[in-house]
């Protein structure tokens, strides 16, 4: 069996790694789940992304007021903290740190599966 992941077809333009547990919270909805893939997807093997607003709402076809709704969710629960990082004085945009430990589970999440 090769170990070697293969830089050709879909994995061409990166990929990142996104946890079991994150897919099974029943608590996000399937756009938080999507918008969490998303990120991931970004960070490839670390721990942060910056995708602007624009270009996630682009990708996954949905409004920015959706966005931000499901977003909210995401930071709650404690799976992604966001940081503003400058351009000069200006350019504000969001660098996403996915948090992988320290979730915030409660009695009611399902673990199930």
């Amino acid at each position: 069996m090769n170990n070697e992941i293969n830089s050709e077809g879909l994995l061409s333009e990166g990929y990142g790694i996104i946890p079991k547990k994150t897919m099974k919270d029943q608590r996000l909805s399937i756009e938080a789940k999507a918008i969490y893939g998303f990120i991931c997807s970004y960070a490839g093997k670390g721990d942060s992304a910056f995708p602007s607003v624009r270009f996630i709402c682009h990708c996954l076809g949905i409004s920015e007021r959706r966005f931000y709704n499901h977003r909210k969710s995401l930071v709650d629960l404690g799976y992604i903290r966001i940081e503003n990082r400058y351009d000069g004085q200006r350019n504000k945009t969001n660098v996403y740190r996915i948090i992988f430990d320290h979730l915030r589970f409660d009695s009611n999440h399902n673990e199930s599966g």
